[in-house]
């Protein structure tokens, strides 16, 4: 068994096969509203790879735990699924075959 291109390591995802290897907040990938969602230097079709890469709701665990951490009453689902939603239909028509 292979291992995983990405790993989690506290609300960071960690891209093994870049160098330097880089450290992306999980609030790049699932929290839409966030000023590191809008500011992502990650294309759309990078945060849908690495969340299929992941798994959603192992995402969903850690953005919730960073906002419970946080002391924030979000619903990390919500959040998640609606960031998804929205990365979705910006996708490049390449990859729309995709899930």
């Amino acid at each position: 068994m292979s291992q995983s291109r990405y790993s989690i390591r506290e609300f960071m995802i960690v891209d093994s096969e870049s160098n330097p290897v880089p450290r992306i907040y999980i609030r790049e990938l699932l929290d839409a509203p966030s000023d590191e969602f809008r500011r992502s230097k990650l294309s759309v079709v990078q945060k849908l790879e690495i969340i299929e890469s992941l798994g959603l709701e192992v995402l969903i665990g850690v953005l919730e735990d960073l906002y419970r951490i946080g002391g924030k009453n979000y619903d990390a689902r919500e959040e998640a699924l609606y960031a998804l939603e929205w990365m979705k239909r910006l996708r490049p028509a390449s990859i729309e075959g995709r899930p």
